[in-house]
């Protein structure tokens, strides 16, 4: 008898659903040219300033109840996963210890050790394995924390505050500055704010020692990002980022969670 998958599938695809509006909601808003940027110079011409001009504000605290609920929904499905598994092992409808039964998310061997004994203590080797298969210090990613983890990490915020999304650093940008100092001048230098962005705050500039007037950028063209923070893969690194742009961030987490599922799956069939 195959492994009844109907409450984990309600579950992926009601967090898709919510993504999707979410989505539109996002497409909608940035078709009204929400945000400008404007450029300011200091009175002594050392500061070429661009900053940014809010013209519509985003509705922050309903996509992040919204984030909530695919948050919610993505980690219900893998509780889901481990119950429907106990049942099909068991046989039995409420399987042994069910009111214990949750899929871990573990960063660490050791960890995962521990809660497996208490959590998947019923569940076969073979089950246990391909759990232990999906884990985050198993499947790491190239630039952010592995993405289960990003996964428990919001489940657990979201269920004490709204999660915490904002503009952000620069996604794609082109920047053109001309003018009588070279841009290779030994006097200047450009600087990006990489933190969380508001109205009319900088987003970059061009800084010279000393006076040089008669500057002026001849391009300006940069693509905001509201993100969500996750922390860096690797504290220690300058190089790694530590929020991303929400929207591709949840769509990476949704395949990471259908292929996590679809590995243990297989292994419990």
């Amino acid at each position: 008898m195959p492994i009844k998958t109907d409450s984990i599938t309600a579950k992926l695809w009601h967090a898709i659903e919510y993504l999707n509006s979410v989505k539109d909601e996002v497409k909608s808003w940035m078709a009204d040219n929400p945000y400008s940027i404007s450029r300011e110079t200091n009175s002594d011409c050392t500061r070429y300033s661009l900053i940014l001009r809010i013209n519509k504000e985003p509705a922050l605290e309903r996509w992040s109840l919204m984030i909530g609920d695919i948050v919610f929904n993505l980690r219900c499905a893998l509780d889901h996963l481990a119950y429907a598994i106990a049942i099909h092992e068991s046989g039995q409808p409420h399987p042994p210890s069910g009111h214990k039964l949750m899929f871990p998310i573990c960063d660490t061997a050791v960890k995962f050790g521990k809660e497996s004994n208490k959590r998947l203590k019923t569940l076969s080797n073979r089950v246990r394995t391909a759990i232990e298969a999906v884990q985050p210090y198993n499947r790491p990613n190239v630039e952010i924390p592995p993405l289960l983890s990003i996964l428990r990490d919001f489940s657990n915020s979201d269920k004490h505050r709204l999660l915490h999304l904002a503009y952000s650093a620069v996604s794609l940008g082109k920047v053109g500055f001309k003018g009588p100092a070279a841009l290779n001048d030994a006097r200047g230098k450009f600087i990006a704010n990489t933190g969380e962005l508001k109205d009319s705050a900088e987003i970059a500039a061009f800084v010279f020692d000393s006076p040089a007037p008669y500057m002026e950028y001849d391009v300006i063209d940069f693509t905001m990002i509201l993100a969500l923070s996750h922390g860096k893969r690797n504290p220690s690194d300058s190089i790694f980022h530590e929020r991303s742009d929400f929207i591709s961030l949840l769509q990476i987490i949704v395949d990471e969670v259908k292929t996590g599922i679809d590995i243990v799956l297989k292994n419990a069939s």
